[in-house]
């Protein structure tokens, strides 16, 4: 019953995805039933209400919100080889911990203490939802039925895209949601300075410089350090020790050892340079 089950789900889905697809409805069956390579059909209502848009490359930036999508999904997984990732969460709870959402679930499951914990929070959550749909018709992500319950699944595909080992051309949503329709902020990302939401921005870029460090040390994205909203808190509260630091969002007991000694050291010695120049 259980295989049944499973298999009526898997039906479902194809049935909802192949409703909301915005490509061609015959290009869809075809790369459904593994024929990849068909052409649009010309006839069908996506076709004629031109909905029908083009896969594409990547760019650096788009690679990088992928990355850090299909990486919330791998660290929320269990590996069991290069390619072979066990999921453990279902789709909702991978994009809540990604938004860096405070529910009782999230928090009592340890979840903000993972890395890849709220990277996605300044893109919102529509685009976030979108995101993962486009992630999911692309085939780099699936829901797979264990013991009952709907989990997240990272693909082959996924895992290798993850790595940017393979190449991949999807049209991702346009991004609107969130914080960063704001051109003042875009502007402002773009030359590399503090966010608008900053009070000491002197202080943010020292932080942001650190971060950039250790990354580079550790050969690791920047993000993986600490998310932006993170040194933004940092440098707005200036927490003095660990009891000050841990009730900021997105900083958990490991990482309160392992990386944040570095940044509390960057701020008494700003916060002491402040005082001795006013003085």
């Amino acid at each position: 019953l259980a295989g049944k089950a499973a298999r009526d789900e898997e039906r479902l889905k194809a049935v909802i995805n192949f409703a909301y697809a915005p490509k061609c409805r015959q290009q869809w069956i075809l790369e459904y039933f593994g024929e990849k390579n068909g052409s649009a059909c010309g006839r069908c209502d996506n076709c004629k209400q031109g909905k029908q848009e083009a896969n594409r490359s990547l760019s650096a930036n788009e690679w990088t919100l992928v990355k850090m999508a299909l990486s919330g999904v791998a660290r929320m997984s269990v590996r069991r080889g290069p390619d072979d990732w066990e999921p453990r969460f279902g789709k909702r709870k991978i994009i809540q911990c990604l938004l860096g959402s405070q529910a009782g679930p999230i928090l009592d499951a340890g979840l903000d203490e993972l890395s890849t914990y709220g990277i996605l929070k300044r893109e919102g959550s529509a685009y976030v939802e979108a995101l993962f749909t486009t992630l999911e018709q692309a085939g780099l992500i699936h829901t797979v039925t264990a013991e009952g319950f709907p989990l997240l699944k990272l693909t082959k595909s996924g895992a290798r895209a993850m790595r940017q080992q393979e190449a991949i051309e999807m049209c991702l949503p346009l991004r609107t949601a969130g914080a960063i329709t704001s051109k003042r902020n875009a502007t402002k990302r773009r030359q590399g300075l503090a966010p608008q939401d900053v009070i000491d921005e002197s202080l943010y870029q020292k932080l942001s410089a650190k971060r950039a460090e250790m990354a580079q040390a550790q050969g690791k994205p920047a993000y993986t350090i600490f998310p932006n909203f993170v040194l933004v808190e940092l440098a707005n509260q200036k927490p003095q020790n660990n009891k000050d630091a841990i009730k900021i969002k997105g900083i958990g007991p490991s990482k309160l050892k392992t990386i944040l000694p570095a940044f509390l050291d960057l701020i008494h010695t700003h916060c002491a340079e402040r005082e001795a120049s006013s003085s």
